[in-house]
């Protein structure tokens, strides 16, 4: 009897991973992620940590306050990132440009540091 119980749970399970997914119908669009980081767009406080000696196996962190000014550039299709810091290993200055690509619906984010300690 345990055997059967085992064996209906899975064909059941297999049943569902063959059904379509129900998410999104066949007939809607993808959906378009353009806004997906509006909601950083504006100054913020901003605090981070970072590792002062990666891959050496050192686990020493010092801690940054600042600001970030994230902007929308390109009508929307496109966000860039200021960064402003100070903290006991010194300044950091850095920009970050996110780009959105409407056609394959995803971004691609860009990183340069100009200074630091």
């Amino acid at each position: 009897m345990h055997t059967n119980k085992r064996l209906i749970q899975l064909v059941c399970g297999l049943i569902i991973l063959a059904l379509p997914p129900i998410t999104q119908s066949q007939n809607s669009q993808p959906r378009d992620g353009q806004h997906d980081f509006d909601f950083e767009i504006g100054t913020w406080k901003t605090h981070l940590k970072r590792r002062l000696r990666p891959l050496t196996g050192s686990n020493t962190w010092v801690e940054y306050d600042g600001t970030s000014v994230v902007s929308k550039v390109l009508n929307g299709k496109a966000n860039l990132v200021e960064l402003k810091v100070d903290g006991p290993a010194g300044h950091i200055e850095g920009v970050s440009l996110r780009l959105y690509n409407p056609v394959s619906r995803q971004w691609k984010g860009y990183w340069q540091r100009r200074s630091a300690a």
